[in-house]
């Protein structure tokens, strides 16, 4: 009876540790997707008697500092690695190793930083023998990984160039009106105003991995002076012209209008140029970067009331 009980409880613990390979790949599978945050899978690939391993990766992020490491040797630049070793992928915003022991290559992603975008790895394996290729292609949707820690504004410029009158608002009286009433608009939205951002190439990676991220921006405090203040608005990063309701201006002005006429008030926009430095903290490795972005954003100096009759 024993002899019995005991190859039936060895098959039971076999198939309640089956998910131990749940991560291995066997040779059939040729695409495959994983975690941009902390994920590790094995690799098998077809033959069991491949030389080499070649690795190529998108660059979505900007350059990436591909390395080789032989088994015992040296670290040299490379994507090529003959027999056991590991090939290393390293940027601010992706860390991705590959390690081949035997037939085996496992893939850890420490992290792939980006927003809305994905990180694409191929994995070729060559055998000199057969002259067989087996390519596995990873697909890696990146995560937050950047964190805006503080922005300071430094002010550029302030008008100088074209003035664009903008339609805000109007009120039309009927020619029935007993007089004159004064009116006060109210825009609890904000004047919609254009903004525009950009930054070096050197950290145009870095940058774009923070689009849609909320930044304070400053707004002015006196219709004739660039004196300029952070007051609540604020507007999210992006790497286009963009659009925006901000509420903090020069006060709005009251508007008299007379009876049989439409008033409408305007507002003279001006741009305004900043020089915001960003420091931006990788959450993954607590690494810091501090990069200026160019901002302009167009807000209002003046305001002009206009009458006709109707």
């Amino acid at each position: 009876m024993r002899a019995i009980l005991i190859p039936l409880f060895t098959l039971l613990m076999c198939g309640c540790n089956s998910d131990i390979f749940v991560d291995d790949f066997t040779p059939e599978v040729t695409d495959i997707t994983m975690s941009g945050s902390g994920e590790v899978r094995t690799i098998r690939f077809k033959s069991d008697d491949w030389t080499r391993l070649r690795l190529a990766v998108s660059h979505t992020d900007g350059a990436c500092d591909i390395t080789v490491t032989p088994a015992g040797g040296s670290t040299v630049p490379g994507n090529i690695l003959d027999g056991d070793g590991t090939i290393t992928v390293s940027s601010p915003l992706t860390d991705l190793t590959v390690t081949r022991r035997g037939e085996n290559v496992t893939v850890d992603v420490r992290y792939a930083i980006g927003h809305d975008t994905h990180q694409l790895v191929w994995l070729t394996a060559v055998s000199d023998v057969t002259g067989e290729e087996h390519m596995v292609s990873i697909d890696i949707p990146c995560v937050r990984g950047m964190e805006i820690e503080e922005v300071d504004y430094v002010l550029n410029s302030w008008g100088g160039g074209p003035v664009e009158r903008r339609d805000i608002d109007a009120l039309a009286l009927s020619a029935g009106s007993p007089g004159p009433i004064s009116w006060t608009p109210t825009f609890p939205a904000g004047i919609v105003s254009i903004y525009k951002m950009h930054t070096t190439s050197d950290y145009e990676a870095i940058f774009s991995s923070l689009v849609g991220l909320k930044i304070p921006v400053p707004t002015n405090t006196n219709p004739r002076f660039p004196e300029w203040a952070l007051q609540g608005d604020s507007v999210s990063v992006s790497t286009y012209q963009s659009f925006v309701g901000l509420t903090h201006y020069p006060p709005v002005p009251t508007v008299t209008v007379n009876p049989g006429t439409q008033a409408t008030l305007w507002a003279d926009m001006e741009t305004v140029g900043f020089w915001p430095e960003m420091t931006v903290r990788n959450t993954f490795t607590g690494e810091r970067y501090k990069f200026v972005v160019w901002l302009d954003i167009e807000q209002p100096t003046n305001y002009v009331v206009t009458s006709e009759d109707i």
